[in-house]
């Protein structure tokens, strides 16, 4: 009898057990997901510092060091380039059609005024008029803050036409207005008809409340739009979407408020629409020109992005969902002992390797946030012919050698006779 009491009892605490795993796997599994996610995008950043590295070893041995600077890679053009900041990676990201993404991450103790286009572009801008990074009320990690009176990024005209003339575009973004007034959010050319015109804008109308997009065409100064009428206010985030499916009237046009269609009105403008403008004037965030009157936006605006193409419904709303994950990595040199062992304290500086930590954190419950760190030693080889065309002695080069000259230096009594020699193939 007390066997089986005993047995009851056992199994009780197992049954009990496995109640209680299944409860945790149930309610870990949204941070289990948060863990892979921010792993895969951690080892993603950590084998771009691999690559910038093995293209320019200076480019990543030049940064500085240490746990109080960070950096993140993107694309410009054919390469990578390495940016101070931390970057902000929504979870549903979308780049089938993406022309231009600016983040706006950049750090705000750097001096650089560029706003970096990381759609792989190369549609950098300018942040001008005193222009302010900002970090703590942004959506996706940094933002850029505006004052409403000068403040815009000058994006150009690029010679390529990338940004203007499209048969179908979306220009989405984040906005938080500290003050409601009419002023052009992202957009291109001069609204006032008597000028060259614009070629589209998403902008604020009526007061500010009406989000509005339209676009020009390049014959009559017509033009199609529609409007979110009435549905801003100022304090918080919005996701604005703007999207043109490439037709003629202003069905064509769709207007989305956090990732939900919102237009339900047309903002009454000369029509006749033919096809896009093609504008000679510049790409702007945070201003609108109309005339010689520049509408500028008094608030914040976060990631950008301006696709050749309308997104669907669905995508819209996969980018107003999307979790916020922010990664960065940081840079430090490598001691080694005698032995080659790399120590943490004591021992010789190694030039050719450094020390790349990469984290990745996103929002967790309760203000928490969490965190996936990936620690990797980057060591520089590279296969390198150079001929020694001056045997006469000299000053030569010491130290870490970027681009052999034509002499030698020569020392004695070397004591410490510390590195290595790779010959590929032997």
């Amino acid at each position: 009898m007390i066997e089986v009491l005993i047995g009851l009892a056992i199994g009780a605490i197992m049954i009990g057990a496995a109640s209680l795993g299944v409860v945790f796997i149930l309610r870990s599994s949204t941070a289990t997901q948060y863990i892979q996610s921010g792993t895969q995008l951690s080892q993603d950043l950590v084998d771009r510092a691999r690559t910038v590295a093995g293209a320019t070893w200076q480019d990543l041995y030049n940064l500085t060091k240490g746990t109080s600077t960070a950096y993140f890679v993107a694309a410009s053009g054919t390469k990578l380039i390495t940016i101070e900041g931390k970057e902000g990676v929504p979870s549903n990201e979308i780049f089938d059609g993406l022309i231009g993404h600016w983040k706006f991450d950049e750090s705000t103790s750097t001096a650089t005024t560029t706003a970096f286009d990381v759609s792989g572009g190369g549609y950098h801008g300018t942040l001008t008029g005193g222009t302010k990074r900002a970090t703590s009320t942004c959506k996706v990690s940094h933002c850029l803050d505006f004052d409403g009176s000068d403040d815009y990024v000058d994006l150009g005209d690029p010679s390529d036409g990338g940004l203007d003339a499209f048969t179908a575009m979306t220009v989405a973004g984040w906005f938080k207005f500290d003050t409601l007034k009419t002023a052009g959010l992202v957009g291109k050319g001069d609204a006032d008809p008597a000028q060259p015109g614009v070629a589209y804008i998403l902008w604020t109308r009526g007061g500010g409340d009406d989000a509005v997009f339209y676009i020009n065409d390049d014959l009559n100064n017509g033009n199609i739009n529609r409007s979110a009428a009435d549905v801003l206010t100022a304090g918080r985030w919005y996701h604005i979407a703007g999207t043109w499916d490439g037709g003629t009237t202003t069905s064509s046009i769709k207007v989305y408020i956090d990732g939900v269609q919102s237009d339900n009105s047309t903002v009454t403008e000369a029509q006749g629409f033919a096809a896009m403008r093609n504008s000679s004037l510049g790409t702007t965030v945070g201003r609108g020109l109309v005339g010689t009157v520049n509408q500028y936006v008094d608030g914040n605006i976060d990631d950008v992005r301006i696709y050749n193409r309308a997104l669907s419904a669905d995508e819209v709303q996969r980018l107003y969902n999307s979790t916020a994950f922010t990664r960065y990595f940081q840079v430090e040199n490598v001691n080694r002992d005698s032995g080659g062992s790399i120590v943490s304290s004591g021992g010789n500086e190694d030039p050719s390797t450094q020390k790349v930590t990469a984290y990745v954190e996103w929002p967790g419950a309760s203000g928490a946030v969490g965190q996936v760190k990936v620690v990797d030693y980057v060591t520089r080889w590279a296969n390198r012919i150079f001929n020694q065309s001056d045997w006469s002695g000299g000053s030569g080069q010491t130290g870490v050698i970027t681009s052999p000259n034509n002499r030698y230096d020569n020392a004695t009594s070397v004591s410490n006779p510390l590195g290595s020699i790779r010959i590929e193939g032997l």
